[in-house]
């Protein structure tokens, strides 16, 4: 074991973090042998120490009376045994040290040094002078006293240090409440909330700590590794594999030494924030701090993941002027640390494919840790995950038929685990382009700002622009469309024009999808979950499989979006421009659109690509067209406007008379869209103006099943 040295700077003051009498043993004789007194010795308690971590006073006196002193924190580190050249923690490791074998019990200590000498370092962190060390102090306004802020300096400065040794991956945030609470501009923002709300101070700051232990994440080295190893168990019980662009992730990270970083992922699966913490793990990647729900705070889910690297949120606090000042710092905290940020821009999981409208308070948040000087420059990171299929799917098919979601609890997350049990593919992440808030940013951040939702519509488009088309996507397209008998050779050659104009076109894609082999696979893997049904070499959407299906169907149709409504406005009599427009704020609140000038200026280039698919309105455009049918045309009947489930009750009724042709089109959150949409439209009890826009729907559903006569366009 290679021996550290001490800088040769005299006069020395060593901070000798000691959580055992051998590790004080090994401290002394180390620092005595390069001339260090035992007067400037001063021991400081082990940082992971469950106990009160009192410092002596004795620190205090010797920063002040020595500015000139090389203050100097050291330590012992204890690392995992070596196999294969690497340092890694097994179940069998834990098992064997009760515990973390990289923080051993202190009456472990000297027994296994004596049995592995190569189980330990001694660590010497980064200097700085005793004067310059009183100074910042002084400038915090903390309110601790000069040794305990010295001490937090030194343990920081020596968790850096054993970062080096044991891996980026264990790069976590340690005293967060001990931070932000020394931090002057904390205590005076809590003192203006006290005065503001005309309560006592003392009982602010009381309720301010306790908001934020509750909210924010506890990350240790072992949960990092077990909850890593658990969630490798856990996916490649049903996915074959986590499929992404390594040097993507490499290039984004890249940046993290001078940029904070914000990945906001779409959100399908409750897999989501496991799979991004595996891929990050595995590339020994600086684990993200993921904000979380506090519904899954429970028990021994809340506690593990806690401790790797999740923050819980309450899901209402709009008017709670202490837990948004004590949420807002937190980010602070995290952003000014440039520790990784991630949290879900849509809010919560899509329960029909496309990406749901953006919550825009954390971005707010974090935009204005931005404004205010927190760190010079953030990197939003658009993400989109993506499942060949996803374990959820049943579930999310019953709720938008009107079930109840499942409250989230230890026996819902027995029935997650054991539903894994099946193939569902491969799991798909792709990194969009990154949006620089120093570059890109020119908005205001004041809560409700317009320019806040802007940069979240621009986040939303590059996650669509990164979603890839999956063979599942292609061939769920055409099942919905036409749902009975097919074969796999007769459902490929319908599909063939779509592949290549993926191909042609370069559209993001996870794997071919034209020939008969590749279909087959799809089909098969869709029988075994049930959607579809097989009666010899012929398949059929299968009763249950509609909704499903148009859940893969929709998380790839804004490739095909902008084309089918250029086609529409095509068929359509009239102003091509204004009719593309019309269809446009039909469905602003459905999908999510470039600009009105930049719309315009992209229908030429979407024609071409109709004319490479046969019937690509009906593929796109039919069921969202039908479901905005149904709710206008129950409105039009009504004195005011429906609600979304009635609009279902509704659209059931015109199903089963054949008015509309789509099962799917029985979908709650997209005639919940429709719904807003009239809301926003603002007629409302206008008999007429309803019966106008029912008959324009009814005028586009015609559309898109007619063919046009190029000859006469």
């Amino acid at each position: 074991m290679d021996t550290p040295r001490l800088p040769d700077e005299r006069p020395i003051l060593v901070l000798a973090e000691v959580a055992s009498a051998y590790e004080r043993q090994l401290l002394w004789s180390w620092a005595t042998e390069q001339g260090v007194p035992s007067s400037a010795i001063i021991e400081l308690p082990s940082a992971r120490s469950r106990r009160r971590r009192d410092i002596s006073p004795v620190l205090d006196a010797r920063l002040k009376r020595a500015p000139d002193a090389v203050v100097v924190p050291v330590r012992v580190a204890w690392l995992a045994e070596e196999r294969d050249g690497r340092r890694r923690v097994r179940l069998i490791d834990i098992v064997k040290a009760v515990g973390d074998p990289r923080d051993p019990g202190p009456w472990t200590h000297k027994v296994r040094a004596m049995r592995h000498p190569d189980s330990f370092r001694l660590l010497v962190a980064e200097p700085a002078r005793a004067g310059d060390l009183v100074r910042d102090w002084h400038d915090s306004y903390a309110p601790s006293r000069l040794g305990e802020y010295v001490a937090r300096r030194a343990w920081l400065a020596l968790e850096r240090a054993e970062r080096k040794l044991r891996g980026n991956r264990y790069k976590v945030a340690r005293f967060v409440a001990e931070e932000i609470t020394a931090q002057g501009e904390f205590q005076a923002g809590l003192a203006e909330i006290a005065e503001e709300t005309s309560q006592r101070e003392g009982n602010v700051q009381a309720r301010a700590k306790r908001l934020l232990n509750e909210i924010a994440a506890t990350p240790t080295t072992l949960a990092i590794d077990l909850v890593a190893g658990l969630i490798h168990l856990l996916y490649r019980q049903g996915y074959r594999r986590i499929e992404y662009d390594r040097r993507k992730l490499l290039e984004v990270y890249s940046k993290a030494h001078k940029t904070s970083l914000v990945f906001l992922p779409s959100h399908k699966s409750q897999l989501d924030r496991l799979v991004m913490q595996y891929v990050l793990w595995e590339n020994d990647l600086p684990p993200s701090h993921t904000a979380g729900g506090i519904n899954i705070n429970f028990w021994p889910v809340g506690p593990l993941v806690r401790r790797s690297g999740v923050f819980f949120i309450r899901r209402s606090f709009k008017d709670d002027p202490t837990y948004k000042f004590v949420l807002r710092s937190y980010l602070d905290y995290l952003v000014s640390r440039r520790f990784p940020i991630e949290w879900y821009l849509e809010g919560g999981r899509s329960r029909t494919g496309k990406l749901r409208a953006p919550s825009l308070g954390l971005l707010h948040y974090v935009v204005d840790s931005y404004e205010r000087g927190a760190t010079d420059d953030i990197l939003l990171i658009p993400t989109s995950i993506t499942y060949d299929q996803i374990q959820d799917i049943g579930d999310y098919a019953a709720e938008t038929q009107g079930a109840a979601k499942s409250d989230e609890s230890f026996g819902w997350l027995l029935g997650a685990v054991a539903s894994l049990r099946r193939r569902y593919g491969d799991v798909h992440i792709r990194f969009g382009e990154p949006l620089s808030l120093k570059k890109d940013w020119t908005g205001d951040a004041e809560e409700g700002s317009v320019d806040i939702a802007k940069l979240a519509f621009e986040v939303m488009m590059r996650i669509n622009a990164a979603t890839p088309i999956s063979p599942t996507a292609a061939v769920s397209l055409y099942l919905t469309d036409e749902p009975g008998p097919t074969t796999a050779p007769e459902l490929a050659a319908r599909i063939g024009p779509l592949a290549a104009l993926v191909e042609r076109r370069g559209l993001p894609r996870t794997a071919r999808f034209d020939r008969p082999v590749d279909i087959e696979v799809v089909l098969d893997r869709m029988a075994e979950h049930g959607f579809v049904a097989r009666d010899g070499d012929r398949w059929e959407v299968a009763e249950e499989g509609h909704h499903p299906l148009a859940f893969y169907r929709n998380v790839m149709v804004h490739h095909l979006l902008v084309p089918a409504i250029a086609e529409l406005a095509r068929r359509a009599d009239g102003d091509t421009d204004a009719v593309a427009l019309d269809v446009r704020r039909l469905f602003q609140f459905e999908f999510f659109f470039d600009p009105s000038d930049e719309f315009l200026e992209s229908l030429d280039d979407a024609l071409a690509i109709a004319d490479a698919i046969e019937g690509l309105p009906r593929l796109v455009l039919e069921p969202f067209l039908e479901s905005y049918y149904s709710v206008v045309d129950l409105a039009a009947h009504r004195e005011e406007l429906p609600d979304a489930k009635e609009a279902l009750t509704h659209t059931l009724r015109l199903l089963d008379h054949g008015r509309i042709r789509r099962p799917e089109a029985a979908t709650l959150p997209i005639m919940a869209s429709a719904v807003k949409m009239l809301e926003h439209a603002g007629i409302e009890g206008d008999d007429q103006a309803l019966r106008d826009l029912r008959e324009l729907v009814a005028t586009y559903l015609e559309l898109v099943t007619k063919p046009l006569d190029r000859g006469s366009s």
